[in-house]
């Protein structure tokens, strides 16, 4: 008889049936094994940003990424598990950026020989990498101070241009006259020994004397130079009010005949009268770009901006705060100073001086005060009457003996509230627009500045993002990967693999910046500053860390400057003092004991300031 055949088990059935799904999930295990041990291996992390928003520079990438440093720079970008670290930052629900780029601030006061720069205000705005050196304003001794801060660091790393100012004041003074042959030949060698110290470009301040004095052929020839080592044209135009657009074109002929990229500092309708037209400087912009290798701007989130008193006066008048007491004492040097105060002003559409405030002044009861409202000694009324015979109810007569009381009394650092907010929008928005906050070193100290000195990153973020006036991907983007291209900073503005770790970890939902010119309080919201792979920051506390490098531009060279002597500066030509490069939104409290002795209490009216 034939063995019957023994049914399958319920085990044997559900394995037969089953058969390729378990070899398939066995395969599964045995790859997560080997990966895990793969894993184990790698050399380990010195830290990992976990479940991050990745935004890279150009766009956020999709799903939550992890963030691995190793060395100072960014290891690995991914799904980053099984591997050793030394620490780990969790940043759920958290954006993790490349650090911001400052396009454009004015730190040389603050950048000391042989020591560690500090800038804790930029740190705590998510600034890692700041450019300086703006407005035709650089550090005197350029090669110099890279040279120190290469070796002992900073809170943040820092690029520079070399300053049309600085050069010409060091090779003329304050001399109104075009520079001869000789005079242009050592400003001509000075930029080039700067560029090839690693400076980005030229910067100029064509408001503020001694710029004021140039001509174009003067500019262009220098920016020759930089146009030579690869550089930049960066400038505060020459007039930002009523003739802002005759000084674009200005700034674009520069730049057409010197071919060079143009970058247009703070661009800004500062006129009343103007309000509402910054479409029609963009669309001039837009129409030459085709003209030039490249053509763009940096904006601050505010409608007011920052300058000396120097840009209440007429542009003749600027840079001779040593002067005021003679000029005061002048009939008719003091008449004509007063008519071209009150032409300015009703040609900007202002009726009075309640637009200007006072951020900064020897006597510390006007600070924060505006003009209008200055209480000043009687005795200063009394020497002034002859104001009222020439302003006859044009404006508050009082307005300008107070103006006058400050220009006698060494000059002051201003805010002024001359600026429309859609004007401000449309700058920011355009397409080839960037970030600058155009400040100093901030301290805690100041009861007033401008804002823009701690809130200009936070504010973007945190009310005009949030407010729909600008989308994120978009106000990152010109904090990051656009100020990068523009200045040439290859390795900086990007979250990817091989580059240095400059990051910020940051909640866009609570993110703000409330600071305001009444209270400079500080910014909310970032989690975790790094500069090369540092963490220099955590939730608002700034470390006394200095992982921040000199960039500089490759052009390095061991060639000594040599120029030929200038001719000599005469006796009557004012040299500047040491107040005079220290024209910012801020002071420390070394600067203001200089500033309260009256042999130094001066400073050359907006030569140094920003706006």
């Amino acid at each position: 008889m034939p063995v019957p055949r023994r049914s399958p088990s319920a085990a044997a059935r559900y394995i037969d049936r089953y058969f390729w799904w378990i070899q398939g999930l066995l395969c599964v295990c045995l790859l997560i094994l080997l990966f895990l041990i793969r894993q184990s291996f790698k050399p380990p992390f010195d830290l990992i940003i976990k479940n991050g928003r990745v935004f890279n520079g150009e766009r956020f990438l999709s799903l939550p990424r992890d963030v691995g440093i190793r060395g100072g720079k960014v290891a690995a970008i991914g799904f980053l598990y099984g591997i050793s670290t030394k620490e780990t930052i969790d940043a759920r629900n958290r954006v993790v950026a490349p650090g911001f780029i400052d396009t454009h601030v004015h730190v040389e006061a603050s950048m000391v020989m042989g020591r560690a720069f500090r800038a804790p205000n930029f740190i705590k705005m998510g600034v890692t990498t700041v450019v300086t050196g703006n407005c035709g304003t650089s550090h005197q001794r350029l090669r110099e101070i890279l040279n120190s801060l290469e070796k002992t660091g900073g809170h943040v790393n820092v690029v520079t241009l070399v300053g049309h100012n600085t050069v010409r004041e060091q090779v003329m003074g304050q001399n109104p006259e075009h520079p001869s042959p000789e005079q242009l030949r050592a400003m001509k060698a000075q930029v080039e020994d700067a560029m090839r110290a690693g400076a980005f470009g030229l910067s100029t301040g064509l408001q503020y004397a001694p710029g004021i004095y140039s001509d174009r052929d003067e500019v262009v020839a220098l920016a020759e130079v930089a146009k030579k080592y690869g550089g930049i044209y960066a400038t505060h135009v020459r007039d930002e009010g009523n003739g802002l657009m005759d000084s674009l074109e200005e700034a674009v002929d520069i730049c057409k005949r010197a071919q060079i990229p143009l970058h247009v500092s703070h661009l800004k309708r500062a006129s009343k009268r103007d309000w509402g037209k910054m479409p029609e400087a963009l669309a001039f912009l837009d129409s030459e770009r085709p003209n030039l290798p490249a053509l763009t701007h940096d904006v601050y989130p505010y409608t007011g901006s920052s300058s000396s008193l120097d840009l209440l006066l007429p542009a003749d008048f600027r840079g001779m705060l040593p002067q005021s007491r003679r000029i005061l004492s002048d009939p008719v040097e003091r008449r004509r100073l007063v008519l071209g105060m009150l032409k300015q002003l009703e040609s900007e559409g202002f009726v009075d001086y309640g637009f200007a405030r006072i951020a900064w002044f020897r006597d510390e009861q006007f600070w924060g005060k505006k003009i209008p409202d200055l209480e000043i000694p009687s005795s200063w009324r009394d020497q002034t009457a002859w104001v009222r015979d020439i302003v006859k109810g044009r404006v508050p007569a009082q307005d300008v003996e107070n103006a006058l009381y400050v220009f006698g009394h060494g000059g002051a650092q201003m805010i002024y509230d001359v600026m429309d907010e859609s004007d401000m929008i449309a700058s920011l928005k355009d397409a080839y627009a960037c970030v600058g906050s155009d400040t100093g070193v901030w301290t805690s100290e100041r009861r007033t500045s401008h804002p823009r000195s701690i809130g200009t990153f936070p504010k973007i973020i945190g009310e005009l993002v949030r407010d729909g006036k600008i989308s994120l991907d978009s106000a990152l983007r010109k904090m990051t990967l656009e100020p990068a291209t523009i200045f040439g900073l290859t390795d900086r503005g990007r979250l990817q693999e091989g580059m240095p770790a400059d990051l910020v970890v940051f909640d866009p939902e609570t993110v703000s910046g409330p600071a305001d010119y009444n209270q400079l309080q500080e910014p909310l919201g970032f989690d975790y500053v790094l500069v090369n792979g540092t963490v220099v920051a955590k939730y608002g506390k700034v470390e006394a860390r200095f992982p921040g490098k000199v960039i500089r531009k490759r052009n390095e060279s061991p060639l000594e400057l040599v120029v030929e002597p200038p001719a000599p500066v005469e006796k009557s030509e004012v040299k500047p003092d040491s107040a005079t490069a220290k024209s910012h939104d801020v002071v420390s409290d070394e600067d203001k004991k200089k500033r309260a002795k009256p042999a130094h209490s001066t400073r050359k009216g907006g030569k140094r300031g920003t706006r």
